[in-house]
């Protein structure tokens, strides 16, 4: 009997400690060191106050120091011409549950439009700048845990933490691609027009490889959603070391299937899983405000909740990255 009240104790005490954990506030800092701006979710016990973040309204304790304790560390990476604050529902949520998660913006996004194998190296670099920039503040440097990182990443932040993770890019590859099924993945495509394609077939030849030089970074777990996926060649995905949650959008019209999501899981190990849920290519970015409605990201179909989609997926995420 009394090893069985302790262990009820145990249970108890644990689930007390999950509770606290889900109930922390959301602290909030926007960093600029120079090297780059990035946003910084964590938990703190401050209390929040309304705040204005790009276009949305939000409730975080900003600047506050974070929580006691030490926290695994999430980067995330947005999706092409995007903003960091996109997904500051997605970064709320894991820090409300005990994770600290650091969001660079990505400044350079224009050259991909060009195909510029910099860019790439670019949003690579960004992320390292921000993982590097968070353990450098003196008030993280026992909340952070830098040893175990993970990441999320949307769209073509999914294919630059791919990258990131080690696996080279290769912009010949997309090119091909595009080459062979221009109508069947035309959104796709439209971004790499003849030109382009044309530029990069004459670049592989005297530049084989694209990222050679970028040095991986280690990242514990990695989800995909709405993943580019023809920016590699199927033998330098089939190292990749990361467990991995890919998940394609069923109602994707920009990244097609089964070009994409079902191209990574394809070609990566058997860890990689693959979920399909019903969703729209936009439906990761948070919910846009009122004024901003004749944006793209914007639109919904009729039938779509994009607020309760993001709160079932997000719980998603963090499931697996709890794993």
């Amino acid at each position: 009997m009394a090893a069985i009240r302790t262990a009820r104790l145990a249970l108890f005490i644990c689930a007390l400690c999950a509770s606290a954990a889900a109930a922390a506030n959301v602290g909030f800092r926007e960093i600029n060191d120079g090297n780059g701006a990035f946003g910084l979710w964590y938990p703190s016990n401050a209390p929040t106050a309304p705040l204005q973040l790009g276009p949305f309204n939000v409730r975080y304790a900003a600047d506050a120091p974070p929580a006691a304790g030490s926290f695994s560390v999430v980067v995330m990476s947005h999706g092409y011409g995007g903003r960091y604050h996109n997904h500051h529902l997605t970064a709320a949520h894991l820090a409300a549950n005990g994770f600290i998660v650091a969001a660079p913006q990505h400044r350079n996004d224009a050259w991909f439009a060009a195909g510029r194998t910099r860019a790439m190296h670019a949003r690579i670099g960004e992320l390292g700048a921000a993982l590097d920039a968070l353990a450098a503040l003196p008030e993280f440097r026992a909340a952070a845990n830098m040893d175990d990182v993970s990441a999320v990443g949307y769209s073509l932040g999914g294919a630059t933490l791919v990258a990131a993770a080690g696996a080279e890019f290769d912009f010949s590859a997309a090119a091909r691609h595009c080459k062979l099924r221009h109508e069947q993945d035309a959104y796709f495509c439209s971004a790499l027009p003849w030109w382009a394609r044309l530029w990069h077939t004459l670049l592989s030849a005297i530049f084989p490889r694209g990222g050679g030089d970028i040095e991986p970074l280690a990242f514990r777990k990695v989800v995909l959603a709405a993943p580019v996926g023809q920016l590699f060649k199927e033998e330098d995905l089939a190292n990749f070391r990361p467990d991995t949650l890919i998940l394609r959008f069923a109602r994707d019209e920009h990244l097609r299937y089964p070009f994409h999501a079902e191209y990574l899981r394809a070609h990566m190990p058997s860890h990689a899983q693959l979920e399909v849920v019903d969703a729209h290519h936009y439906a990761f970015i948070a919910p846009v405000p009122e004024r901003l409605r004749d944006n793209p990201s914007a639109f919904d179909p009729p039938d779509f909740d994009r607020a309760a989609f993001l709160e079932r997926i997000n719980r998603r995420v963090l499931d697996f990255l709890r794993e």
